[in-house]
């Protein structure tokens, strides 16, 4: 019974401007039990600058979990317990590399797994995002993710698709988007509407938001 997964692009969707709960904040909080939810925050990407932490806390102030903190870069027993009953996990953004190579030698990448395979919710902002796509990293998607760079066209994520010769697919998600996945490979969007990319017929084609 794994649990589902949400992929966004930054935090411009988290509430709506008449400072009601988006969609997606919702979401959330349907897949989390009030009063009694843990959350945890993996700042490995930016290293755990407080002012990404309080993005969190915010996320945390809406979807109503109260028990929630930073698990750090060198978690210790009591990050590493924090993580290991985690009822959501936030990767957070800054630099996926750095990131990942932090997740992989602290031993978090497989408490985060185990936690993955017990339900848990996962959710990537922006490089957390990327990590939690293929073919490298976490690979709990199917597609090679890409954050934010609408405005070059998706280049790089083009090329990566290009390059796979129909091996991957790659999902852009734009500003102010999300998808969410579940392990039934039921996929849906929030907010700014994402773009993915196949390799068809010597191509790369754009297929708008039929991620199916």
């Amino acid at each position: 019974m794994r649990g589902p997964i949400y992929l966004t692009a930054d935090s411009l969707l988290w509430s709506r401007p008449d400072g009601l709960a988006s969609p997606f904040v919702q979401r959330l909080r349907g897949e989390l039990s009030p009063g009694v939810a843990r959350a945890a925050y993996v700042g490995a990407s930016n290293g755990d600058e407080p002012a990404y932490y309080a993005f969190f806390e915010r996320l945390m102030d809406m979807v109503g979990v109260e028990d929630r903190a930073m698990v750090r870069s060198v978690p210790g027993a009591e990050g590493r317990a924090r993580l290991a009953e985690a009822d959501l996990i936030l990767l957070a953004g800054g630099d996926v590399e750095r990131g990942w190579r932090v997740i992989e030698a602290s031993g978090m990448s497989e408490v985060i797994l185990a936690r993955h395979r017990a339900a848990a919710v996962l959710v990537g902002v922006s490089a957390g995002a990327v990590q939690l796509g293929r073919p490298a990293m976490f690979s709990l998607v199917p597609w090679l993710i890409d954050v934010h760079r609408e405005g070059e066209g998706w280049a790089e994520l083009r090329g990566r698709v290009a390059r796979s010769r129909g091996e991957e697919r790659g999902l852009g998600i734009p500003h102010g988007g999300a998808v969410g996945w579940s392990p039934d490979g039921a996929a849906e969007h929030f907010g700014e509407p994402p773009q993915e990319f196949r390799y068809q017929a010597g191509a790369v084609v754009a297929t708008g938001i039929g991620l199916g």
